[in-house]
């Protein structure tokens, strides 16, 4: 006789394995080991290196062990009827030793006759999956109460929020099943909240807490598959091996109902997909499934959800603290936060650092830092044992498909820090729909974080290990193509922004290679400030990076179409800093046109905040390269900024003598848009000076040229006219002109709103509606806070302290006169300066204290009649009212001297 037989089955029975511990040894389920024993399946490569070492031969002899044999097999005695066994025993023996023929089923009764009595240790051997099985019934299992969970670590901390969001869901148990996926990058936390979160809820979950790794981003191991994962739990609750089904449905059945009316709490860990996970949930009532992902797991239904991202800084440092201790942590504060920068957050990278830390007691941060600050060197410094930072990401990054493998490399050179849908389309040159979905699918992943404005930020660590693998993987054309095509966007996009918002004077070919070939709709002003509030922190790394990689010309371009935003947005520091960076670049270069266009735009930069003399300096070198190329309307530009900053200290009339002669040449070039704009600045310098009769004529000379789009122009002339008709009397015009100039001014220009809403304070204080001047004053002021360049501010707190005046407030006008003296003086704004100093004067001298009023007031008087401004016979009158005229003849005869001697 003989018996057909794997010789996988010898091999087992030698080394002395049941089929069960050979499935335990190499980590799949009996049911699988029978199949590879029967021929029916094969083991993949992962079970094939477990099933070589757990039976001691080589990898490459596997094949033979999966060999089928036809073995002669010798007559058995026949020992006597039921001697020495078990019910059944006599029949397993035969089936052992093959004398009855695996070819063909047993009988029933036989079938029948092994389930119902064979020994442990012979049906163990028994390959019983080669046997119709589904005709037998189940063995009765005990359910096995387990408590499965990890080491909660001890040094856990921060995620407060997030934990007690876990613990609610068992404080108010809802009438189902509930499922709690917590998703976040790799090594952001999610294994030790979940661990924690079921510590503190054991008690709530009396039938079991288990705990399973799936995983689905594992280092050299395939995500467990749900036949696994179920057989797995079902032996956890006590399911023989023997007696779990083949199929995932009937597995899933029977672990629903194993479960029924228990409540259980279960932790899938490191889930790769919905699908793997969709079965394991629990669902008897009162049970709790938590999920740990790279994924959002977005498919799995009725789940709630919970977004890890990196650890705060002051969470960061308090996880170094746990670890390290208080007092070595706070010896070197500035070096920590450091450190935390660097490890962008990343509580495995925190662990990783303060592991190393531990075992280096005389490592102190500030070494920690100096050896994290070579970005290519971080992540060689980030391992430790078994523990890699780059190794997580890199199965995060494997994880995804060969085409967004790509995208996630081209990412990595996004200059910036985020990119929207078409700054992605540039990069890896596709339309910004599929680039779109390639964003989406970053997000699931949790490589890449979604924040408002279709804005989408890497990790810092993320973004490092990006830009690492791009430089290794990518080719050097490869990385330029895209770097080209992404700068050409931002830069063709920024242009028709910054056009929108301000047409450019000057007249060049930009800097860029082709035009892109998707962009934003850009259709008004509204749109392009929004735009370019976005990409603002792009626009400043790329000003940076032209500059850095020799590309001057591209760097003074995007520095010059940004300073119109910047004003609008008061961002008076970040129009400095980038137009000093470009013009580092272009004077290296050489670059006049460059170096004359920048100087121009800085000089209005350094006027607005009150550096007057650099402000001069920079115009006066930028008119002459101007002239040097023969650029006309270069000059004109130069000579307009010479007059704003004249006006801006209070010289009217000599910042009347720069605006008037290049008003004329607008007008014979036919200029109309600068022609408008200057004749406004003329409107306004007149309204200082007292001539309202010629600042309503110039402001009506700006409003009827007619501009296409937004400009401030028309606001600003409407501002004059409301300003000019208040002091003429006629408050009905003075208030539809200043109530439509602010609403031209709102949202896009600041410092603009505020002088017009101070204005419309002015007005009703006129008409004796102080409560109503006094609230339009203080929005003014909130206004200057918000444009960051207060230049509007002393003027704005000298017009609230004449209406406190007014209000029969002395003790607050007092303060507000004060407040813009010191800001006047700092700015050395001179009219403002006249001005504060006349009203502390006039509420002294009120108050009777002459002594403290006059040299206010002397003072005064002496400003404001050096500017020819109205308000010196104000000075003047007050002075006269406290002692009688002495010091304001000695002022007088001062002023007179200086204006003989052309100061």
């Amino acid at each position: 006789m003989v018996s057909r037989r794997s010789r996988l089955v010898r091999r087992r029975v030698e080394l002395g394995l049941t089929q069960e511990r050979l499935a335990e040894l190499v980590r799949v389920d009996a049911r699988t080991i029978s199949r590879w024993e029967n021929g029916r399946s094969s083991p993949d490569e992962f079970n094939r290196r477990d099933l070589a070492r757990v039976l001691e031969v080589p990898a490459r002899d596997l094949g033979h062990l999966l060999a089928f044999v036809d073995e002669p097999v010798p007559a058995p005695e026949e020992p006597p009827a039921g001697a020495g066994e078990e019910p059944g025993d006599g029949t397993v023996r035969l089936l052992l030793t093959g004398t009855i023929s695996r070819e063909a089923p047993p009988a029933e009764p036989v079938l029948a006759e092994v389930a119902a009595g064979g020994t442990v240790e012979l049906r163990g051997r028994l390959s019983i999956d080669a046997m119709p099985v589904g005709r037998l019934p189940p063995p009765r299992a005990e359910f096995v109460v387990r408590d499965d969970l990890p080491r909660d670590l001890p040094d856990f901390t921060g995620r407060t929020a997030q934990l007690d969001a876990l613990l609610a869901v068992a404080r108010s148990p809802a009438p189902t099943a509930e499922a709690y996926v917590v998703s976040g990058p790799g090594g952001v936390g999610k294994t030790a909240l979940a661990v924690r979160a079921a510590h503190r809820l054991a008690e709530h979950f009396p039938d079991g807490r288990l705990f399973l790794s799936l995983h689905g981003y594992a280092v050299g191991r395939r995500p467990v598959t749900t036949l696994e994962a179920l057989g797995t739990l079902l032996r956890a609750v006590g399911v023989p091996a023997e007696a779990l089904p083949e199929t995932v449905d009937e597995r899933a059945a029977l672990w629903r109902a194993t479960l029924a009316d228990r409540r259980v709490l279960v932790v899938l860990d490191n889930a790769v997909s919905s699908t793997q996970v969709r079965e394991l949930l629990p669902a008897s009532p009162g049970s709790l499934a938590l999920v740990t992902s790279r994924s959002d797991l977005s498919g799995l239904a009725g789940a709630r959800h919970l977004s890890l991202d990196m650890l705060k800084p002051a969470g960061a440092e308090a996880m170094l603290a746990a670890i390290l201790g208080s007092e070595r942590v706070g010896g070197e504060p500035a070096a920590v936060r450091e450190v935390v920068r660097l490890c962008g957050g990343l509580p495995l990278a925190l662990r990783i650092v303060a592991g190393r830390m531990a075992s280096r007691q005389r490592w102190t941060f500030a070494h920690v830092a100096e050896r994290f600050k070579d970005e290519r060197r971080r992540f060689e410094e980030l391992r430790a044992d078994d523990q890699s930072v780059a190794a997580v990401f890199a199965v995060s990054h494997q994880s995804l498909s060969p085409l967004r493998r790509r995208a996630f490399l081209l990412l990595g050179l996004m200059i910036g820090t985020s990119v929207d849908a078409y700054g992605t389309a540039a990069l890896l040159d596709i339309d910004p729909h599929e680039a779109d979905d390639v964003l989406q699918d970053m997000v699931s992943a949790c490589l890449l974080t979604e924040e408002p404005a279709g804005r989408y930020r890497f990790h810092d660590l993320i973004g490092a290990y990006a830009r690492q693998r791009a430089l290794a993987e990518l080719t050097a054309p490869d990385r330029a193509a895209a770097l080209r095509r992404f700068t050409d966007y931002c830069t063709a996009t920024q242009h028709r922004a910054a056009e929108l918002l301000d047409p450019l004077v000057h007249d060049y070919r930009l800097d860029i290679s082709a035009q892109p070939a998707h962009s934003p709709g850009l259709p008004d002003v509204p749109a392009a400030v929004a735009w370019l509030d976005a990409e603002r922190e792009t626009i400043t790394a790329l000003i940076e990076h032209a500059a850095a990689h020799g590309r001057p010309r591209l760097a003074w371009q995007l520095a010059y179409a940004f300073w119109r935003y910047c004003f609008v947005r008061g961002h008076t520091d970040l129009w400095l800093s980038t137009h000093e960076r470009a013009l580092t670049a272009t004077r290296a270069a050489g670059d006049d046109e460059g170096t004359a266009i920048t100087l121009t735009s800085m000089g209005a930069a350094d006027y607005l905040t009150g550096r007057f003399d650099h402000a001069m300096e920079a115009l006066n070198e930028a008119l002459g390269l101007f002239a040097g190329l023969g650029d006309e309307r270069g000059q004109a530009r130069a000579r307009i900024n010479r007059g704003a900053v004249l006006e801006y200290v209070g010289r009217y009339s000599d910042a009347l003598r720069e605006w008037k002669p290049v008003l004329a040449t607008m007008r014979e070039t036919g200029d109309r848009r600068r022609e408008a704009s200057l004749a406004a600045n003329v409107a306004h310098a007149q309204l200082a000076l007292g001539r309202l009769d010629e600042a309503v004529s110039y402001a009506r000379a700006a409003l009827d040229i007619e501009l296409p789009g937004w400009s401030s122009t028309h606001p600003r002339a409407l501002w004059v006219l409301g300003s000019a008709y208040c002091r003429l009397g006629d408050h009905a015009a003075a208030r539809e002109h200043l109530d439509t100039s602010i609403e031209l001014f709102g949202g896009f220009d600041a410092a603009g709103e505020a002088y017009a809403r101070s204005s419309l304070g002015v007005l009703l204080r006129e008409q004796g509606d102080l409560d109503g001047a006094v609230a339009a004053h203080l929005a003014a002021l909130d206004l200057c806070v918000k444009s960051a360049q207060r230049a509007a501010e002393a003027d704005v707190l000298n017009e609230l302290g004449a209406t406190y005046t007014r209000a029969g407030r002395p003790a607050d006008a007092a303060e507000a006169y004060g407040q813009a003296l010191m800001l006047a003086r700092d700015r050395r704004d001179r009219h403002a300066l006249g001005l504060a100093l006349l009203g502390l004067g006039a509420l002294r001298a009120r108050g009777g204290e002459a002594a403290e009023a006059v040299p206010l007031l002397t003072e005064a008087l002496d400003v404001l009649t050096g500017l020819g401004v109205p308000e010196a016979e104000e000075a003047r009158a007050e002075l006269l009212a406290v002692d009688g005229g002495a010091h304001a003849v000695s002022t007088e005869a001062r002023a007179g001297g200086a204006a003989r001697d052309g100061g």
